[in-house]
């Protein structure tokens, strides 16, 4: 099964709209990979490895924006720097990455005092 892992949004455009009416699966690195049931043939595995930039950290409002292929583990670094974290627990979260996190719903128990991803997210933009 072959596995593409685009390095920009506008190259992971590029190749959903060459695999238009074929099967897709998108994975981040696959930490969950074991949480499917079972997963019917697809055409492409795309990864978000290659998407883990920062984009914007406004610190001040206690707002970042980063691509989904980032890992929980760099994006708590990122973080760190200005004295602030995203609470969230999930498994694996040296290799968990955002994108993942957030489909998954994978907050762990942290969820109890700050919520759900859902409550965590101001916005998200999808491909």
């Amino acid at each position: 099964m072959p596995i593409q892992t685009p390095s920009t949004v506008s190259e992971l455009a590029g190749i959903l709209k060459e695999c238009q009416g074929r099967k897709v699966l998108p994975l981040g690195q696959g930490s969950k990979w074991s949480w499917a049931h079972s997963v019917e043939p697809v055409d492409l595995v795309l990864s978000t490895r290659g998407l883990r930039r920062l984009i914007d950290h406004a610190a001040a409002d206690l707002t970042v924006t980063v691509e989904a292929g980032m890992t929980l583990a760099e994006l708590q670094h990122i973080l760190a720097e200005r004295g602030q974290w995203w609470p969230v627990d999930p498994l694996y979260p040296e290799r968990a990455t955002l994108g993942g996190i957030i489909a998954t719903a994978d907050t762990g128990s942290l969820r109890w005092r700050y919520g759900g991803i859902r409550d965590l997210l101001l916005g998200i933009a999808w491909v």
